[in-house]
């Protein structure tokens, strides 16, 4: 009986490893038609822009293509929202100062550092475009009424206030950015920022339009949070190691090469006549020489391939000169190489070198040993230039070095199949409704960031992990209260987002150098009809997190090439890339984002000196994502903010509005057990 389970457990495994490599060796396959596809896609749409420029001569296209791009329609824009809680009266003047020095700003050369913050954004050719217009700064900075539908605008008004602004569609007849001013009854303001996405792709960055004190640090990677959406990919710990070794070794045998046979380290090779032997090295000296020289001088000469070959031309003249390199030595090389007397001396000198060692080999047999004796007894090589000391050098490491390319190679394997079973299963999805693409927001009561470290570390958890948990229960009372209907698990995509996406400026800051990958995540829902096990249920999540975050890697990588570099939508056509992610947004109808603090516990303040006590950013759902949760962690604590379709509303509040509440639930699961 037991052979027979055996036997059938092989098989399935022999099948599961068979229809794995069919899915691989399909998309191996496709490889040559995706380059293909890119090739073609690129003449095309240098022809395409071309055209269009030729045609609308007023307009200057937007050549790079976002995701964000492709299922962006006039009802649904991709506007980044970002909310700032100020301490202090209001200061219009300050702002508008500080706004009409961003739109004058120039940089080095001369030119305006952001041109298009006063142009308006048009579609034209099926592409956006930006066209010149008559910009008044009174259209995009706004400052808002005291009031909000006849009653004040404090702590219980201000969130319909704010959902009543985000909800407008941004006009086209202006720029596509907006800053509105939000005065409050207590002792303290608020400062929206509407920014459409096309901004951050011409060399914006959001924190140029907040007037913040820039920050005294600036590494992209200062986050203390413990998050469970970073370190998804695994680093290569051997294959840097060994190609470090490689690296000096071949740096020090490259340095004794110059030192030999570089006249200009050995000056006594201008006093004779060069060998054949001597000249090849010379002349590989010179190539070597030469490709270096015209890297570092490409940024200093204009663009073009005729530009680059001609300044190729003049550095490797140049380089032949200092070394004296020409036909004349070259022939003069031949001569001096056939001559009977250096052929003779060449035989001598042979004979002597194998001769000594010959008469050295005893003696590099007990160094062989002492070596052998250095690994057994040192646990390391005492002796490195020994055959031994080589081995011992670069075995082991090549050897661990191959397991990990291995395992990279498994992960390729596997990751066609992966997608495909992710593309190919059925999932439940949070609304019932018909989008219309307008967005409102909620955001719940802050959250010390204590509490929630001290409930990660007690159920050895992440914050990730604990705020997921959270979510799960919200997403619970609102999915039972819309419609009824109580899903098991709703599939999400999660990413981890830095705050010097939004935080941070400066002319070398990429703010999508602070964004990390996507994992889609299958986030269990709780039975809030029943006494649900919030202990069981955060296992479950963690449990999910790590499967996704196993078999992932590629595509955790893929999404933040694509984010960085365009690489998706470069290598595919737009319209499959557009019916991919209307696919896909239906199955994952529900984005988590959590902005992890680039300096925990820090304040910011504004250039004029009020302390910023809160800042909320919000992710625009797109396409058919009906929900983006964002986790917002600021100096102590941290707030659950909500962006929906306005179709969701009233029931968004109930999203964010018990994070205060489902905290304290799982406190005290945490305590009990």
């Amino acid at each position: 009986m037991q052979a027979t389970e055996s036997t059938s457990g092989k098989e399935g495994h022999f099948l599961d490893f068979l229809v794995t490599l069919w899915i691989f060796v399909i998309a191996l396959v496709a490889v040559p038609y995706i380059i293909t596809c890119y090739t073609v896609l690129y003449i095309f749409q240098n022809v395409w822009f071309g055209t269009a420029s030729f045609l609308n001569p007023e307009l200057e296209f937007i050549k790079s293509t976002t995701l964000r791009s492709l299922v962006e329609t006039h009802r649904n824009q991709g506007i980044l929202t970002i909310m700032l809680k100020i301490n202090g009266p209001p200061t219009l003047a300050s702002i508008r100062r500080h706004l009409e020095e961003l739109v004058r700003r120039k940089d080095r050369s001369g030119k305006l550092a952001f041109p298009h913050l006063t142009d308006c954004l048009v579609t034209r050719c099926g592409t956006y475009a930006w066209r010149k217009s008559t910009f008044d700064l009174e259209q995009n900075l706004i400052f808002a009424p005291y009031n909000f539908r006849g009653r004040p605008v404090n702590e219980l008004t201000i969130q319909d206030y704010v959902s009543d602004i985000v909800s407008k569609l941004l006009p086209t007849s202006i720029p596509p950015w907006q800053v509105v001013i939000i005065p409050s009854s207590e002792n303290h303001h608020y400062l929206l920022l509407r920014l459409h996405h096309i901004l951050l792709s011409e060399g914006l960055n959001i924190a140029d339009m907040l007037p913040l004190i820039p920050p005294v640090r600036t590494s992209v990677s200062g986050s203390d949070c413990n998050t469970s959406l970073g370190n998804v990919l695994l680093m290569p710990k051997f294959i840097p190691a060994l190609k470090d070794r490689l690296t000096q070794d071949f740096t020090n045998s490259w340095n004794e090469f110059i030192l030999n046979n570089d006249p200009l380290e050995k000056p006594e090779l201008f006093k004779r006549n060069a060998s054949f032997f001597e000249f090849v090295a010379i002349s590989f000296i010179v190539l070597v020489s030469t490709f270096k020289e015209w890297r570092k001088g490409l940024k200093s000469i204009k663009p073009g391939l005729l530009s680059h070959v001609k300044y190729l031309c003049i550095t490797l003249r140049r380089e032949q000169a200092k070394r004296q390199i020409n036909l004349n030595i070259f022939v003069k090389s031949i001569f001096v190489s056939c001559d009977p007397r250096n052929v003779i001396a060449i035989f001598i000198r042979n004979w002597y070198r194998w001769s000594l060692f010959t008469l050295a080999i005893p003696y590099k047999l007990y160094m062989e040993a002492k070596a052998i004796q250095s690994c057994i007894m040192l646990k390391y090589c005492a002796y490195p230039n020994t055959i031994v000391g080589f081995l011992y050098s670069y075995v082991p490491l090549t050897f661990k070095a191959s397991q990990e390319l291995l395992n990279y190679a498994g992960i390729i394997f596997n990751t066609p199949r992966a997608i495909w079973e992710e593309l190919s299963r059925n999932s439940e999805k949070v609304e019932t409704v018909t989008l219309c693409g307008r967005k409102v927001v909620a955001w719940s009561e802050p959250v010390k960031i204590e509490t929630i470290r001290k409930i990660a570390n007690s159920t050895s958890t992440t914050d990730t992990e604990i705020i997921l948990a959270t979510a799960s229960e919200a997403l619970s009372r609102f999915v039972v209260h819309a419609n009824n209907v109580q899903p098991k698990e709703i599939p999400i995509t999660a990413r981890n987002i830095n705050s010097n996406y939004f935080l941070l400026t400066g002319s070398n800051v990429r703010p999508t150098d602070s964004v990390g990958g996507m994992l889609c995540v299958d986030l269990p829902i709780l039975d809030s009809r029943k006494d649900a096990d919030l202990m069981e249920n955060l296992k479950r999540i963690k449990d999910n997190i790590n499967t996704a975050k196993e078999h992932q890697q590629l595509t955790y990588l893929l999404s933040m090439l694509q984010t960085k570099y365009g690489f998706l939508s470069k290598l595919l056509p737009a319209t499959l890339i557009t019916i991919a992610l209307k696919y896909l947004s239906l199955k994952y109808s529900v984005s988590f984002t959590e902005i992890t603090s680039r300096q925990p516990f820090v304040m910011q303040r504004t250039i004029w000196g009020q302390e910023v006590s809160s800042v909320i950013y919000w992710r625009p759902p797109q396409a058919n994502i009906s929900i983006s949760l964002c986790t917002n962690y600021y100096g102590q604590n941290v707030i659950f903010g909500v962006m929906c379709d306005a179709q969701l509303a009233p029931n968004h509040h109930l999203l964010v509005r018990g994070f205060h509440e489902y905290v304290k639930d799982l406190e005290a699961s945490a305590a009990i057990q």
